[in-house]
């Protein structure tokens, strides 16, 4: 496939990647296209921090010398989506995203304790039944949907983050020689929006040897034709 073709693919056709379901059905069409390159692929799993998460692999991560490494879920669709990401400035990424992943928590904090202080002295199942059970209703709400709403629901639109890395990894294994192949392994890593489980599973996969490896981050171009 050409770049424009695979571009087309990972972000019209699989450009959900937030739900196991369509995180599951990603990496097994990624990996069908590494596999027709010629590259060994499996998928590696691990728990950190009770998330459980899956990463592709491919290649011998044991006798490569360079990880190509990448994220493949894709980020939350936030309150009101107003944040900027910078591919090659995480703190940036970070102060941009905190307002408005936080601003249904913010609210709801607000309006909780309003609540709490003007209606709740007035509580009473007997006397006001009503008023009471309205209230407490509406306090639980207020308290419980924006935690769902922290995390938020999938993005819709994912042509740079993380579709284009993914992208990239696919085209730079096509390019590689037989020679550069076998120094060179790829891993395409699960919550890399989110708490990162997928960097853990990396780095326990190959515990002894990843500190001898050249393992660039996500968001650093480097030049591999010197492998």
């Amino acid at each position: 496939m050409t770049t424009e073709e695979l571009v087309l693919k990972y972000t019209l056709g699989t450009r959900e990647r937030f739900s196991r379901i369509q995180k599951n059905f990603f990496i097994n069409e990624i990996g069908n296209d590494f596999k027709q390159l010629g590259y060994p692929v499996k998928v590696v799993t691990g728990k950190e921090k009770r998330k459980k998460g899956y990463n592709l692999v491919v290649g011998d991560l044991d006798k490569a010398s360079t990880i190509i490494h990448a994220y493949y879920d894709t980020p939350s669709h936030y309150f009101g989506n107003p944040m900027k990401y910078y591919p090659f400035n995480g703190a940036a990424t970070f102060a941009s995203s905190f307002l408005p992943s936080a601003t249904p928590l913010i609210l709801s904090s607000v309006l909780a304790l309003y609540i709490f202080l003007t209606f709740v002295p007035d509580f009473d199942l007997k006397t006001k039944p009503l008023f009471t059970i309205f209230f407490s209703v509406l306090l639980f709400i207020i308290l419980i949907v924006p935690t769902y709403m922290v995390n938020g629901v999938a993005n819709k639109i994912n042509s740079n983050r993380n579709t284009s890395g993914c992208v990239a990894a696919l085209k730079t294994a096509e390019l590689l020689s037989e020679e550069q192949r076998k120094k060179v392994a790829f891993v395409l890593t699960d919550y890399g929006c989110s708490h990162h489980t997928g960097d853990y599973i990396l780095r326990n996969s190959i515990p002894n040897t990843i500190d001898n490896k050249l393992v660039p981050l996500p968001t650093q171009s480097n030049n591999i034709t010197n492998l």
